[in-house]
């Protein structure tokens, strides 16, 4: 198999029926093996919004697409990228538009480090960023999911999105800790008063920005853990080990 062909559905009378190729690349096998294993399909996410200049092949300059805003906590942010600055290749790819910028970034796997070609005061540098989670709107079809631990669920917050497809922290700092997504009635965090849509800071004394950060934090203990949320981090919530 070396490409999927796919078709346009058009509304007859309005739109025109077009047909298009992808093919089968590296990208292409990483979203086919995660969707064969009843997994979610991630996309990278960068922090930057596009300034108001078109976009598309029409708009190509060779000087890259110039940064209006960084998310605030987002993984530019972090990196130190800054409003004015152009990028002009992701991982050595040219970029010539917003939209080829979001193509690359949004093909990577989360937390995939990637080096930005950056043009600042008229001055070039690379700079190395670590890519979190792009926010899909829509229903999620997953089988597999990650595992809960005593009964909570978390993800990243650049990737939870409310009831309209808008991103629930947009408002927020994204390195302000993970976001709680389910926790199981009953279940002991669900007794310790931990609900969804609560943003966990800490676990103990450690910092926890990420699903692997935390899921790694809380791993190292095997009885009860404090937990520290973002909002009320001088009352931390306790939570007892299964069958305590």
């Amino acid at each position: 198999m070396i490409g999927l062909c796919v078709s346009l559905a058009a509304v007859a009378g309005y739109e025109t029926a077009a047909g298009y190729a992808i093919p089968v690349d590296a990208t292409f096998r990483r979203i086919l093996d995660t969707l064969k294993a009843g997994r979610e399909v991630e996309y990278g996410y960068l922090g930057v919004r596009r300034s108001g200049e078109p976009t598309g092949p029409e708009a190509a300059t060779g000087q890259g697409v110039r940064i209006e805003d960084v998310v605030p906590g987002s993984p530019a942010h972090q990196a130190g990228l800054r409003p004015g600055d152009r990028i002009t290749a992701v991982n050595g790819q040219p970029i010539d538009d917003f939209d080829s910028l979001v193509l690359e970034v949004g093909k990577l796997p989360v937390e995939t480090r990637v080096r930005l070609d950056v043009l600042r005061d008229g001055r070039s540098m690379s700079i190395e960023v670590v890519l979190s989670k792009y926010p899909v709107r829509g229903r999620k079809v997953v089988t597999e999911r990650p595992p809960a631990w005593r009964g909570v669920s978390v993800d990243y917050l650049t990737g939870v999105v409310d009831g309209t497809g808008r991103p629930m922290f947009s408002a927020l700092p994204f390195d302000l800790g993970v976001a709680v997504t389910d926790v199981q009635e009953g279940s002991p965090a669900w007794q310790a008063g931990l609900r969804p849509g609560m943003i966990i800071r800490q676990v103990g004394p450690t910092p926890v920005r990420t699903p692997r950060e935390f899921l790694e934090a809380v791993g190292r203990h095997t009885g009860p853990v404090e937990i520290r949320l973002a909002d009320q981090p001088d009352q931390p919530l306790r939570i007892l080990p299964s069958g305590s």
